[in-house]
């Protein structure tokens, strides 16, 4: 489960819900009269974890359901200063973007040599 735009892995997030019978979703956001209760929190161990069953401890009644992305992994990122040697110009490159400022060649894409 992650954040579509940002490819975030989820770690927490929560549902809330009502039995407010609305004309508009508008109302549901500007009414001081609607108040939405929390019914779970729902905490993802592992970054890997693509699917969560969520079992309610009473059966719940609600018109309308929000569900709260709270919290996210991050990704590790690349932090080792490892240099490698470009292949076309055999200048040292460093390995975090891996693009050779004098040549331009992508050292990390396959080559099919015939």
């Amino acid at each position: 489960m992650s954040e579509i735009k940002h490819n975030k892995p989820l770690r927490r997030k929560r549902f809330y819900y009502n039995n407010r019978h609305v004309q508009s979703i508008v109302d549901l956001k500007n009414s001081i009269y609607c108040k939405w209760l929390l019914a779970k929190t729902i905490k993802l161990t592992n970054i890997q974890q693509t699917e969560v069953k969520i079992d309610f401890i009473i059966p719940i009644i609600a018109s309308n359901l929000i569900i709260e992305y709270v919290d996210f992994f991050e990704r590790p990122t690349i932090t080792d200063t490892t240099t490698l040697q470009c292949p076309r110009c055999n200048s040292p490159v460093p390995a975090i973007h891996g693009i050779c400022p004098n040549c331009d060649e992508n050292f990390f894409q396959v080559r099919i040599e015939t």
